[in-house]
């Protein structure tokens, strides 16, 4: 019987694979035990664990068995063995009694890497968030060598060699909303880009960043009230910064407002509605918010 050897073409570039490779006739397995010849099993590359790039567990035509009666599956000089990875074993001499030669060759690679993007977290830091995408589903036939993350367009992280699935951040230099995009690139240069999202930097009734869109949480009454506004103070006088008719949500009116501050520093918001024929004016509480810039 034949001991099997398996053998699986490295990831990498197409030049460091185009290489004879050498198996010699020995027992591995057994070393006390003669071998009855060669059997050598070739794997695809393991550049993507997708199924579809992995040899079927039944299948016997990438297992070859080399002797010098060929009284199994045998292969002269010349012949090939293609593998699910797109990889082809050149057999250049060799038999069952002795040193097996073949070489690996492959074909151009103009397929591109396949990615999927996960959540997206604004991660609370001391200043500004941090920007923190999950990608998985990561795949190529060959291997994928780089992935970038884009910010407003712009590259700001790059992982060389990464993983099937993972975690990407970057931290944010100001409160404004910001697009996003992944581009993954495999080793003959093949990119997918992933579509262009948008992280919006939220705000809330007590902390705020310059530049940001800050909806502001305002109360909601059964009954239809005046224009609502939404005030700061500056010096002694309450300034409108925001105002909206009231909006019917679910039975309750509330207000959509909504306001982009300017200036760092902590200041002080309340909501006011204004006054109809039939209810009074309304008049918040004030509260404060630091808005960070």
């Amino acid at each position: 019987m034949g001991y099997a050897v398996e053998y699986r073409p490295a990831t990498g570039i197409d030049a460091a694979l185009a290489q004879t490779r050498i198996f010699t006739n020995s027992n591995t397995y057994y070393t006390n035990t003669p071998s009855h010849g060669l059997q050598v099993r070739f794997l695809g590359s393991q550049a993507s664990p997708e199924q579809k790039f992995l040899p079927k567990t039944d299948a016997t035509s990438n297992t070859v068995f080399f002797n010098s009666s060929k009284t199994r599956q045998g292969f002269d000089a010349g012949d090939s063995l293609t593998l699910p990875d797109g990889s082809v074993v050149r057999f250049v001499s060799g038999s069952g009694d002795a040193a097996v030669k073949v070489r690996i060759e492959r074909s151009a690679d103009t397929s591109a890497p396949t990615i999927a993007i996960g959540e997206l977290a604004l991660e609370e830091t001391a200043r500004f968030p941090k920007l923190k995408l999950e990608y998985e589903k990561l795949f190529d036939d060959r291997l994928v060598t780089k992935l970038e993350l884009l910010v407003n367009s712009t590259v700001v992280t790059t992982i060389t060699n990464p993983g099937i699935a993972g975690t990407i951040d970057h931290e944010l230099t100001s409160g404004k909303n910001y697009t996003y995009q992944l581009v993954a690139t495999d080793a003959a240069g093949n990119q997918t880009k992933s579509a262009v999202e948008t992280a919006a930097v939220g705000c809330s009734n007590e902390k705020c960043y310059v530049g940001a869109t800050w909806e502001v949480e305002a109360p909601g009454w059964r009954q239809k009230l005046g224009v609502g506004q939404l005030q700061e103070l500056v010096g002694k006088k309450w300034l409108v910064r925001a105002s909206s008719d009231p909006v019917n949500r679910d039975g309750f009116f509330t207000y959509n407002l909504k306001y982009s501050p300017t200036k760092a520093g902590k200041s002080k918001f309340r909501i006011y509605v204004k006054p109809t024929k039939n209810l009074a004016a309304y008049v918040g509480r004030a509260f404060t918010v630091q808005v960070i810039g």
